[in-house]
């Protein structure tokens, strides 16, 4: 796994883990937004999201963060 990779398992894994907790499973997420620095993580994220997930995938927008 690369280290670019860890914060997106790291969120899928807690993510996965709250949705247990309530009686449900990955396959009820409809959609997911994710918000990125970089937007060259994009492909990390998309893939890494994708790993999670059970067809067909969920919905999902992307949006990059500006600091100020």
């Amino acid at each position: 796994m690369r280290a670019e990779h860890k914060p997106v398992h790291f969120a899928c894994l807690e993510k996965h883990k709250d949705i247990l907790v309530l009686g449900g499973a990955m396959a009820d997420i409809c959609r997911g937004d994710v918000y990125v620095r970089k937007m060259e993580h994009f492909d990390a994220v998309y893939r890494v999201g994708a790993e999670y997930s059970v067809p067909p995938l969920p919905a999902s927008k992307i949006a990059r963060l500006h600091t100020v």
